[in-house]
């Protein structure tokens, strides 16, 4: 039980990450307005209503990635075969991507579509680390 609990950690920690990461590249390349303070939401909600389209796609694939990885870090660090802690991890991961598009302005498309591929995308994470493990 603590192995999984530890790997689901690691799993949301590693999804995360990438999120991140991605993130941080797209406002590279799409600079957002400033850090909104609560007398700027409507310069946010400007912004995000006004996002690129590559943008919204970026963001998406940040979403699968995170699944990806997430699953492969939780069945890398489990060190066993098993479709669960990947799940779980999934699981985490959309329910972090939900909260996040639910609460700002996105497209309802783009609130639909986002959350889809994690779950999936993990458990194929998942079934890669147990088919083509770090240890041998």
């Amino acid at each position: 039980m603590f192995k999984n609990t530890i790997s689901v950690i690691a799993g949301f920690i590693g999804g995360w990450a990438t999120t991140y990461l991605i993130e941080a590249i797209t406002e590279a390349v799409f600079a957002p307005p400033p850090s909104p303070s609560p007398e700027q939401a409507e310069q946010l909600r400007q912004y995000i209503e006004n996002m690129p389209l590559a943008s919204l796609i970026a963001l998406i694939i940040s979403s699968g990635a995170s699944g990806w990885v997430g699953g492969w870090t939780s069945i890398t660090v489990k060190g066993e075969k098993g479709a669960l802690t990947s799940i779980v991890t999934g699981a985490l991961l959309t329910a972090m991507a939900v909260m996040q598009f639910v609460t700002l302005p996105y497209p309802m498309w783009f609130k639909i579509v986002s959350w889809i591929p994690v779950i999936p995308l993990a458990y194929m994470g998942g079934m890669f680390a147990t088919r083509h493990p770090l240890k041998q």
